[in-house]
């Protein structure tokens, strides 16, 4: 755009926040003149009229995108040759990606779109049409209706009382649905979970798998075709303890991108690092990484399932019983 199309943008968008309607004689009085009334007459005149109001906007939203995309790599660029951390550039990178495409959908709507989702959203759950992926566990699912996506779900509980364990069986579940999982696993190593969960679903159970099964044993046979139903299953596992929410973003984006992510499981939310709250103390530092988890599940329309341990401080109390403040 040259200049004068930039002023004469100017005065319409001024026009409109200000409640008029935007004509010729309206801009150039804003403008007073400096863009000249033949010229605004000439731009009118030159419009493609014969276009309709949604293609234009197609048009303007495609090039708006463009613009956007450009000063991404512009950024990006500037950074990489400025020599900043690799690591935290693809996470920009990525952030950036993920931005642009939500940007895609509209957020806003009126009263009566709103109205017309909600009715509809209504019509589905009354024809059976869960909202959520069931966990497997009839009295959880009868309470929550599912893992719904947009939602972040802490599991929180007392030092070892089978956080992990219930995070792999919900893993088994979703994955026996056909569902595309996203495992991270902070805590436990990929060995760890493998064994208790491959010996859980062959039923020869894990400590066969950590002093070693013999290929003469009659169970491996049972135990081959477990891991050969699971090898067909939809898991993408994490083992880091060193990952971060960031990272969680990045990975949980590529993804959903290529329709591969219906639901992130992660263990367990005190183990997660946060590089840029080294100097806060526990209690931000959580609730930063909560934040960060809360938008993954809004922004890529997924569940979000954490694992949290309980303040120990429950342990000195008579009863035990857990309060929200923990």
């Amino acid at each position: 755009w040259d200049s004068d199309c930039q002023e004469v943008m100017a005065a319409i968008r001024k026009s409109v926040m200000s409640g008029e309607t935007p004509d010729v004689s309206t801009v150039n009085h804003l403008l007073e003149d400096r863009v000249g009334m033949e010229k605004l007459k000439k731009m009118v005149l030159d419009m493609d009229v014969s276009r309709s109001i949604k293609s234009a906007a197609a048009v303007i939203t495609k090039l708006s995108l463009s613009r956007k995309l450009i000063s991404l790599c512009d950024g990006i660029k500037h950074d990489a040759y400025s020599g900043k951390d690799a690591g935290e550039i693809l996470e920009k990178l990525m952030g950036g990606v993920l931005s642009l495409e939500t940007a895609k959908k509209a957020n806003l709507m009126t009263s009566k779109e709103l109205a017309e989702w909600f009715f509809e959203r209504m019509v589905q759950r009354s024809s059976g049409i869960k909202p959520g992926i069931p966990f497997g566990y009839l009295d959880l699912d009868r309470c929550t209706s599912g893992a719904r996506p947009g939602h972040l779900i802490i599991i929180a509980g007392r030092p070892s009382q089978g956080k992990s364990a219930f995070l792999e069986n919900l893993a088994s579940n979703f994955l026996g649905q056909g569902k595309h999982v996203y495992f991270v696993s902070a805590e436990s190593a990929k060995e760890e979970v493998m064994d208790r969960s491959l010996g859980r679903l062959s039923g020869v159970g894990h400590e066969s798998f950590i002093n070693g099964l013999k290929q003469t044993d009659p169970r491996w046979e049972k135990v081959q075709k477990t891991i050969d139903d699971f090898s067909r299953t939809n898991m993408v596992f994490h083992d880091d303890p060193l990952v971060t929410s960031q990272q969680i973003l990045v990975e949980a984006t590529k993804l959903k991108l290529s329709n591969k992510l219906d639901v992130v499981l992660v263990d367990y939310l005190q183990f997660l690092k946060d590089p840029a709250g080294k100097t806060d103390n526990e209690t931000l530092r959580i609730a930063r990484i909560s934040t960060n988890l809360k938008t993954i599940a809004r922004k890529l329309e997924v569940p979000v399932v954490c694992a949290a341990q309980l303040n120990r401080s429950i342990e000195s109390r008579v009863d035990r019983i857990p309060q929200l403040s923990d």
